[in-house]
């Protein structure tokens, strides 16, 4: 059975290398790495760091920059809270 394809990104900093602590290492000017499922919002909202390079990553960056729809404010009238 296949699983789920693990989130792919690439180093694309303009600083080059860069120390990723919830990766604990040092990820290279254009070294290719993997992320888990729980890290992917990290890195999927960082386009101008990381690349996405699979499917699975390309989804997740997608889904982290789309809008999202703020909730309407509830209107509140005087009395609402009275007791």
């Amino acid at each position: 059975m296949a699983g789920k394809a693990v989130p792919r990104y690439k180093n694309v900093s303009p600083l080059g290398a860069l120390d990723v602590p919830a990766l604990g290492r040092v990820i290279t000017e254009g070294e290719e790495f993997d992320v888990r499922e729980d890290l992917v919002p990290l890195f999927a909202g960082q386009v101008e760091n990381y690349e996405p390079v699979n499917a699975s990553a390309k989804a997740a960056t997608a889904e982290a920059l789309a809008p999202t729809e703020e909730p309407e404010p509830e209107e509140v009238t005087e009395g609402d809270d009275a007791a």
